[in-house]
């Protein structure tokens, strides 16, 4: 069988190398000097793609379990890409050569519709060359230079998680690629996020005249397929996709995403260990630079979440404060149980981009808004309790955002609160992911933004200073915004109204409290 011309599988060994080789002759023509033909072989390159997708979609066929099988030698074999030869133009990475899964997933990029079952074998076999644990070598990857941006960034140095962003396009695929299942028994998450060595850069230093292998680096767009597989796979739509109405999510996804705040906190994807020996570092671990390209898409996806966030910061959720180690199986009406210390410092972590933080707010005052607009809370306990659910879930939320030290941007700070339409804040672009709520939970949320930051800049700075006790009347000015705004909407009384405001501000300091303790947890 031929793929575009070129041999993909002769029974003899011949089709894994010639589709491993293949690829890194037509990306030298592509990526190199002859820009005249840049073109054609970029066409070249799209048209081998797709004839490998079509040809790797029976699992069951000869041709797809004999490829496999020579991809698996050739895959690792050493092939001549003079791009990334001659990317260290002096010293010990000059002439370097590439992998054969380097090649073929750098290829891949070029195409889409790929099997889930070529994808997760081809995961299964890349992971295998690298794990230690199976018997592989996780420098097997390491080239000399960075390959990021426009530093080559085309080229997938780093095949698992070039393939990670590739499998995100098709999020049934990933979620089961990700699932840990009921039985707990797939560790291609825990792999991910914990135990695999993400260091693919070697480098090397001077004395004097002589070069010294030094340690192993990363790439900048280190773990960027892991946080798009991430986004995928917890939300069951592709990375960046408009935002959708609240609600939760089926199992798998919430087993996802329970075990991914898990194993980002406490490296273990139960949660905290039975002797209480392990500390929550979510914060921590999510501000680091290495996570950088995970916080965006994690965020989004969290932010599909906040049904269940807004619970557990409450008390409310079903695993309650402590969180249980399995999310909570109910078909499509799953949710996340983890610990509310651990939610709260990861938030904290993905915050680190205030991009991120204003999402994460919008989505969670957004839920609250619908809920109070929605709800039939003509009894004044079933008032007064979601009034005290808003206030603490606000404490909260504000106390993470006193804590990223957002005073380095107020002047865009202001700026966004100027040009603010329908939710979208405007630092750098618009935020993508905002799920959808009704006009009227809109307007109750459009009505206070800028009293809200006021609140938020109030807290900056407190847990610095050890100051957790301090009052923030700006904030609790948001607060009687946010329910006069739904007094308006609804037509309530101002004793209704009154009754509210008093009841979440109350309930505010309590839930600022739970997130400096959560975040001081670590110091």
């Amino acid at each position: 069988m031929r793929l575009n011309g070129v041999p993909a599988a002769d029974g003899g060994g011949g089709g894994g190398g010639t589709l491993a080789s293949t690829p890194a002759q037509k990306t030298d023509h592509a990526y190199g000097d002859d820009k005249d033909n840049q073109q054609r072989y970029t066409n070249l390159q799209k048209g081998l793609a797709s004839s490998l997708s079509t040809a790797m979609q029976d699992p069951k066929s000869k041709f797809y379990q004999d490829f496999r099988a020579q991809l698996k030698q050739a895959g690792l074999q050493q092939f001549d890409l003079k791009q990334i030869a001659d990317s260290p133009q002096i010293g010990t990475g000059h002439g370097q050569k590439v992998r054969g899964y380097q090649s073929l997933i750098t290829l891949m990029q070029n195409g889409d519709g790929y099997s889930p079952s070529f994808m997760h074998d081809l995961a299964d076999d890349i992971r295998s060359a690298e794990d230690k644990k199976r018997g592989g070598n996780p420098d097997v990857w390491d080239l000399t230079s960075d390959f990021s941006g426009k530093n080559k960034g085309w080229f997938a140095n780093d095949p698992l998680d070039g393939l990670l962003g590739i499998m995100s396009k098709d999020p049934a695929a990933t979620t089961s690629y990700l699932d840990p299942g009921p039985d707990g028994k797939n560790d291609n998450l825990q792999y991910l996020v914990k135990d695999r060595d993400w260091n693919h850069v070697d480098t090397t230093y001077w004395v004097g005249n002589i070069e010294h292998t030094g340690s192993d680096a990363f790439d900048k767009d280190v773990r960027a397929g892991l946080g798009l597989a991430l986004e995928s796979a917890t939300t069951g739509h592709a990375p960046g996709a408009p935002g959708t109405e609240f609600g939760r999510h089926p199992e798998a996804e919430a087993r996802v995403m329970h075990e991914a705040v898990n194993l980002f906190d406490y490296g273990d994807g139960n949660g905290k260990d039975d002797k209480g020996q392990l500390k929550g570092q979510g914060d921590s671990v999510l501000k680091s630079e290495e996570y950088a390209n995970v916080r965006g898409p994690l965020a989004r996806a969290l932010s599909s979440y906040s049904p269940d966030i807004v619970d557990i910061i409450a008390g409310d959720g079903p695993g309650d404060l402590v969180g249980k180690d399995d999310a909570l199986a109910n078909g499509d009406h799953s949710q996340i149980q983890n610990s509310r210390s651990s939610l709260l410092r990861v938030l904290r972590g993905v915050s680190e981009d205030p991009e991120n933080y204003f999402l994460l707010h919008e989505s969670e005052r957004r839920y609250m808004a619908e809920q109070l607009t929605t709800q039939d809370l003509s009894d004044p306990e079933a008032l007064k309790n979601r009034a005290a659910k808003i206030g603490e879930v606000n404490g909260a939320i504000n106390a993470i955002g006193g804590d990223i030290h957002l005073s380095e941007r107020d002047a865009k700070l202001s700026e966004a609160g100027d040009m603010r339409v329908y939710g979208y804040h405007f630092i750098g672009g618009a935020i993508t992911g905002i799920p959808v709520v009704g006009d009227m939970a809109q307007r109750v949320v459009d009505g206070c933004w800028n009293e809200w930051l006021k609140g938020v800049s109030a807290e900056e700075g407190l847990l610095a200073r050890e100051r957790i006790s301090s009052g923030n009347d700006a904030a609790q000015t948001d607060l009687s915004r946010f329910f006069k705004s739904w007094g308006d909407e609804t037509h309530q009384s101002d004793t209704t109204v009154g009754a509210a405001q008093r009841e979440a501000q109350q309930s505010y300091t309590s839930g600022r409290e739970s997130a400096y303790d959560a975040l001081r947890e670590r110091k």
